[in-house]
C-alpha cells in the first residue's frame, strides 16, 4: 500500500492539475503523447495521444508508480526528473518507455516544470515523440557511411570529394601510399595542395564545369608527392550530390598513369625518329643515286680525254671523281646513323679516319681552287 505521505503528495497534485482546465483542453490536442508525472514517479494525467501510442488507457496509468520506464532504466529516470527540476526544462532527452504490452520504444522526450498557484514546483510535464525510425534511418545512414569508408579505402584509386569552393571534404586513406600524405594533412584545404601549379588552374576549371553542367569529365594532372616529385593522374570527375539532387560539389576517381604517359612518350618519340630516318634516308639514297650518276659520267669523259691527251681536263675531271667518292662516303656515314637511330646497331668511329677523310677532303678542294 501506498504511504500515506504519497497519497496526500499525489492529491495535492491531482487538484492542482485539475484546477487547469484551459491548459486540459490544450494538451488532449496536442499530437504528441503527453503526461503529466510528479516528483515521485507517480502519472497525474495523459492525453489521447499517449493512450493512442503507448496503448495504455488513462485509467491504467494514472496514480501509478512508473509504469512507462523500464526497471532498468530507473535510477537513471529519477536523475531525469531531478535534471528538469533544477533547469525547470530539458528538450531532445533521448530514452526508452515501455508499451502496454511491454515493448520498448525510443522516444526523445521535451519536458518542463509544472508550478502550482502559489509558484512552487508541482509536477513535470512530458511531450515525448517516437523517434524509432529515426534510429532506425541514423543506423542505416552510418551502416552505409562504413561501407563507404570500407569501400573507398581499400581501393587501388585516389578518391577525392571537393565543394564547390575547391575544398577537400573528403579523401581515402590511399592518398598514404599514393603521394604520401595523411589525410589529416590535406582534408579541408584546397585542392591546389595537390594539384601541381602547372594543372592548377584548368583543374578549378573542370571542377568547376563539372558542378555547372552536372556532367562527367575525364582530365589529367600532375599531382604533387609530399616528397616534392610529381606523377601523373587520370581524374574522372562527376557531381557531387545531395539526396534531394541538389550539386553541392564534385567527386573524383583518380590512377597513376606516370608510366603510361612516359611509355607514350617514347612511343611518339620513337615514331619521330622513324619519320626522321625514312626522311632522311630518302636524302641520302637520292644523293647517292646522283653521285653514281656524276662519277660514271666522269669515268667515260675521262676515257675520251685519255685519247685526245688533254692532261688539263684529265685532272679536274678526276678531282670530280674523288670529290663525289668522298661525297658517297658521306652519305654512307648517313645511312650507317641512321640504322643506328632505328636501334639497329651502334657506330663504332675511328678518329683517325675521320681526320685522314677530313684532310683530304680539304685537299681537293685546294686542288680544285688551284686549277681553276
Amino acid at each position: 500500500m501506498k504511504s500515506s505521505v504519497f497519497e496526500k503528495r499525489l492529491s495535492r497534485s491531482k487538484k492542482m492539475w485539475r484546477g487547469k482546465s484551459q491548459v486540459n483542453l490544450l494538451v488532449q490536442n496536442i499530437p504528441d503523447p503527453f503526461n503529466i508525472i510528479d516528483f515521485n514517479g507517480y502519472i497525474l494525467d495523459v492525453n489521447s495521444a499517449f493512450e493512442r501510442i503507448y496503448g495504455w488507457k488513462k485509467n491504467e496509468v494514472v496514480q501509478k508508480y512508473i509504469p512507462l520506464v523500464p526497471p532498468r532504466l530507473t535510477t537513471r529516470f529519477f536523475s531525469f526528473l531531478n535534471e528538469v527540476r533544477q533547469s525547470e526544462k530539458v528538450f531532445g532527452y533521448e530514452t526508452t518507455r515501455l508499451r502496454n504490452d511491454r515493448s520498448e520504444i525510443e522516444v526523445s522526450i521535451d519536458a518542463f516544470l509544472i508550478m502550482d498557484r502559489k509558484g512552487r514546483p508541482a509536477a513535470i510535464g512530458e511531450i515525448s515523440r517516437n523517434i524509432a525510425h529515426l534510429k532506425r534511418k541514423e543506423s542505416l545512414v552510418k551502416e552505409s557511411q562504413e561501407r563507404w569508408r570500407a569501400l573507398t579505402h581499400n581501393v587501388s584509386h585516389l578518391i577525392i570529394t571537393v565543394d564547390r569552393e575547391g575544398v577537400i571534404t573528403f579523401i581515402n586513406q590511399r592518398i598514404r601510399q599514393l603521394l604520401g600524405y595523411d589525410v589529416e594533412e590535406v582534408i579541408n584545404s584546397s585542392l591546389s595542395t595537390l594539384i601541381s601549379n602547372q594543372d592548377s588552374e584548368a583543374a578549378v576549371k573542370d571542377i568547376v564545369e563539372v558542378i555547372g553542367k552536372g556532367q562527367m569529365k575525364s582530365c589529367v594532372y600532375r599531382l604533387k608527392q609530399k616528397n616534392g616529385l610529381t606523377v601523373t593522374y587520370a581524374m574522372d570527375w562527376s557531381p557531387l550530390r545531395e539526396s534531394s539532387g541538389k550539386v553541392v560539389g564534385a567527386v573524383g576517381m583518380g590512377r597513376d598513369v606516370t608510366r603510361e604517359k612516359e611509355k607514350e612518350a617514347q612511343l611518339v618519340q620513337s615514331e619521330r625518329l622513324d619519320a626522321l630516318t625514312d626522311f632522311v634516308g630518302g636524302i641520302a639514297h637520292h644523293f647517292n643515286n646522283l653521285m653514281t650518276v656524276i662519277v660514271l659520267g666522269a669515268d667515260l669523259i675521262g676515257k675520251d680525254i685519255k685519247e685526245q691527251d688533254n692532261e688539263v681536263i684529265e685532272e679536274r675531271l678526276k678531282l670530280i671523281s674523288e670529290s663525289c667518292f668522298q661525297g658517297t662516303q658521306k652519305i654512307d656515314r648517313i645511312l650507317e646513323f641512321i640504322e643506328g637511330l632505328s636501334g639497329k646497331q651502334c657506330l663504332m668511329v675511328d678518329i683517325d679516319e675521320v681526320v685522314e677523310q677530313t684532310l683530304s677532303q680539304v685537299s681537293v678542294y685546294l686542288k680544285a681552287k688551284i686549277f681553276r
